[in-house]
């Protein structure tokens, strides 16, 4: 009996000292696994002498990308399932040994995004150089103030994080001031970054293929041309299948220039994947 007590006086100390360290910090994997059904104390059914069950159990479910009111009701809005969610596919990618968490594509204007912003530390994608930056409250700043964001950009030009000037004879007043005049090179890409806050699509527009702006995600050239059989992809014209290779200009034709059916069609299996390049076919409307 005497055994029996001290260990419940000592599983019962370890709960008060859990509770006090609870408290005074956070700890993603123990928030999470102590909400889970299995881990939660149940009390007995008197008749039934079975543990009671919760009236309601949240689970996580992949589903089809297609909106449903019952999996998108704003009656349970509040209570945060998005978050929810997150922390569990955190806690998830620290058992799983990973280094990063992915939370998707974060837009400064769309209000339900924001909540990704209160999760520290956290970076974004440099749109210009691919580099990581910290989503600091400089980096919102600017977010908050301009269509595009291109940190490296910014800090090349000297551009601080306030409202943009429309025109570059106006941002050389209020700019930080550049080391010596500025050349012809820098206000030309001054110029270029003033008109992408109208239409973001102009920056990168000219002319330029995915292989050469190396998107992120899409395979490399060297990819395409080893893994894909590009010419043996199946088309459909007029209700008859055909292959790439059998068009009659499909010969004469480059990858490397993103104007030709050839280029064109690279950087749509560059995107796709080998896998749906064989089990698809591309019908010219």
């Amino acid at each position: 009996m005497s055994e029996i007590r001290v260990a419940l006086i000592t599983q019962s100390g370890e709960a008060k000292v859990e509770k006090k360290w609870l408290r005074n910090n956070f700890d993603v994997g123990r928030s999470v696994h102590r909400s889970e059904n299995q881990m939660l104390p149940k009390p007995l059914d008197a008749k039934t002498k079975k543990p009671i069950q919760p009236a309601h159990d949240f689970k996580v479910h992949i589903e089809p990308d297609r909106f449903t009111e019952e999996n998108y009701h704003q009656d349970v809005e509040d209570w945060k399932f998005g978050k929810l969610s997150a922390l569990r596919e955190i806690q998830l990618a620290i058992e799983g040994n990973y280094d990063y968490y992915y939370m998707g594509y974060y837009i400064q204007s769309c209000i339900k995004m924001r909540y990704k912003a209160a999760y520290r530390p956290q970076y974004v994608l440099d749109p210009d150089t691919y580099t990581w930056d910290p989503l600091d409250s400089d980096l919102l700043a600017r977010l908050s103030l301009r269509k595009y964001v291109s940190l490296s950009r910014e800090k090349r030009l000297n551009i601080p994080p306030e409202p943009m000037p429309a025109s570059v004879e106006l941002a050389r007043n209020t700019l930080a001031p550049l080391s010596g005049p500025p050349s012809p090179e820098t206000l030309e890409d001054l110029s270029d970054y003033i008109k992408a806050q109208v239409d973001p699509l102009e920056l990168h527009a000219k002319d330029r293929s995915i292989f050469e702006a190396r998107t992120p995600g899409a395979m490399t050239l060297e990819e395409i041309e080893r893994d894909i059989r590009l010419g043996e992809w199946n088309i459909r014209i007029q209700g008859f299948m055909a292959q790439l290779q059998d068009l009659e200009s499909w010969e004469a034709s480059e990858t490397s220039n993103p104007r030709s059916l050839k280029g064109i069609l690279a950087e749509l299996a560059a995107l796709l994947g080998p896998e749906l390049v064989r089990q698809t076919a591309i019908t010219f409307q």
